[in-house]
């Protein structure tokens, strides 16, 4: 495990379980709102449709601007001849790579994610896990309001 996840995984740790004790001291600190809109975490590569019925997301291909998903060509994306596998892991990176790219005040305290790898010695392969974790409500298991 490389030092910065590592440190990622001690500041999220530290995070739940006191949030505003890492500031702490620090003069003048003010927390971000957080912004809930997709938009501002998948960027202008997701649209809804003016019924609300169709979500289309960019994928990384050559000629696309906005891509919300780089990571996933046309042919892995191609819905008959694609590799599931490849979609699965191009969406869960960028909600990572999107929830890591904001500053800390300006993530939700509802919703967590953290990321580990692993390098197999023998063959190289690499194994990684990714951890999404709502506090939802009790009745109709919705994600509960930020804390103010």
């Amino acid at each position: 495990m490389g030092w910065s996840t590592h440190l990622f995984q001690k500041l999220c740790v530290a995070y739940t379980q006191k949030p505003f004790g890492l500031f702490e001291g620090v003069a003048n600190f003010q927390l971000m709102a957080f912004t809930k809109a997709p938009s501002g975490w998948l960027g202008a590569g997701y649209t809804l449709s003016g019924s609300g019925t169709t979500a289309a997301i960019n994928f990384g291909i050559s000629g696309n601007t906005n891509p919300t998903l780089p990571e996933i060509t046309a042919a892995e994306a191609n819905a008959s001849t694609g590799d599931i596998r490849m979609v699965y892991y191009g969406i869960v990176e960028q909600l990572y790579q999107s929830y890591l790219a904001k500053a800390s005040a300006d993530q939700p305290n509802r919703m967590t994610l953290s990321k580990s790898s692993s390098v197999n010695s023998t063959t190289g392969l690499i194994t990684t896990t990714y951890s999404i974790q709502f506090v939802l409500a009790a009745t109709g298991l919705d994600v509960t309001t930020e804390a103010v």
